[in-house]
């Protein structure tokens, strides 16, 4: 009897906190993969800048804003104006995915929309 009345005092402190959503924080370094399994490097700085390299070059970088989970990229590939707008499915803190809102550029749909990166440790 003890016992179910401790678990049902700490029952509604546990289904409060588990409403509560996290800060995200994406500023690192991160990888994910091209579908013949090269390594892509995304980096992700505090100053709210990018960059994407593979094989040691840059292939795109350019500007993005967080708000909540909503991810908004502005990159040279696309057009430095032209913004991108996705929702970011965090899977943990060091894993995520990328879910069209949207993006008026085909191109950056193609790579960005689906995509899971990790972050390196």
């Amino acid at each position: 009897m003890k016992k179910i009345l401790i678990r049902s005092l700490f029952l509604p402190v546990f289904l409060f906190f588990s409403f509560i959503t996290a800060d995200h924080n994406i500023v690192g370094h991160w990888i994910t993969y091209t579908p013949d399994n090269s390594p892509v490097y995304v980096d992700f700085n505090s100053d709210g800048t990018f960059k994407v390299t593979v094989d040691g070059q840059i292939e795109n970088q350019g500007n993005y804003r967080l708000s909540n989970d909503t991810f908004s990229m502005y990159d040279n590939n696309c057009g430095i104006q032209l913004a991108g707008k996705y929702k970011l499915n965090f899977y943990t803190e060091d894993s995520l995915s990328f879910s069209l809102i949207e993006d008026s550029c085909t191109e950056r749909v193609g790579e960005v929309n689906g995509g899971v990166i990790k972050r390196i440790q």
